[in-house]
């Protein structure tokens, strides 16, 4: 299998082991966790079928930028659960993303290439909040962070997000001088997906861990 399989291959199973992970949670889930579920099966799905298209050499664009959107409001849901009193907040901050996918198809007028300015605006919302609610956290928690659940999931956020802002922006116009490059580029969001993956899935480890220890008398 040559490394342009192998990637693909890795696309699909990084989520499906997230996924796993966070369906050994015995119900009743944290609210944390229960909103986390339907954003893994959405990335899972969406890989399948994305690796699917471009293994058939198809076009897949627009899916992802479809996709992408859903994510974001995916993400800002998850992330209301852990934060404390009002949620207009988020709600504010989804206004925003959306419109930067907005303005940012109003600038190019076509769903062909990744609309990168909506997902770099987007990725640096969701940056900003898992910083936030890190800190929060750090604030909050008697526990180690180590040992929290949560925090391996806001790590994972962070680590893809504020990987992906600086990344994604330029790759438009790297792909009009050098398509390679750009290809190498996008290979490194694909090592990142992959690493935030297992930091999710190994924070839905530590919850199910934390459902079997018994409770001190």
């Amino acid at each position: 299998m040559d490394w342009f399989h192998f990637s693909f291959l890795l696309n699909v199973v990084s989520p499906a082991f997230a996924l796993l992970c966070c369906l050994r949670i015995r119900r009743p889930r944290h609210a944390f966790f229960t909103a986390l579920l339907p954003l893994l099966w959405v990335d899972l799905l969406a890989e399948v079928y994305g690796t699917h298209t471009a293994l058939q050499g198809l076009r897949n664009t627009t899916f992802y930028n479809g996709v992408s959107v859903l994510e974001f409001l995916l993400i800002l849901r998850l992330l209301a659960t852990h934060r404390r009193g009002s949620r207009w907040s988020f709600t504010i901050t989804a206004f925003a993303g959306l419109l930067g996918w907005y303005w940012s198809w109003t600038r190019w007028r076509s769903l062909d290439f990744l609309l990168t300015e909506g997902i770099s605006i987007a990725g640096l919302l969701i940056t900003l909040w898992a910083l936030v609610l890190l800190w929060w956290l750090s604030e909050e928690s008697s526990t180690p962070l180590a040992k929290v659940p949560q925090f391996w999931v806001l790590t994972a956020l962070l680590v893809f997000y504020g990987s992906l802002f600086p990344i994604i922006g330029p790759l438009r116009m790297l792909y009009e001088d050098s398509p390679q490059l750009a290809n190498y580029l996008y290979n490194i969001v694909n090592v990142l997906s992959c690493v935030s993956y297992g930091l999710i899935g190994y924070g839905c480890i530590l919850e199910e861990r934390a459902q079997r220890r018994p409770l001190k008398g």
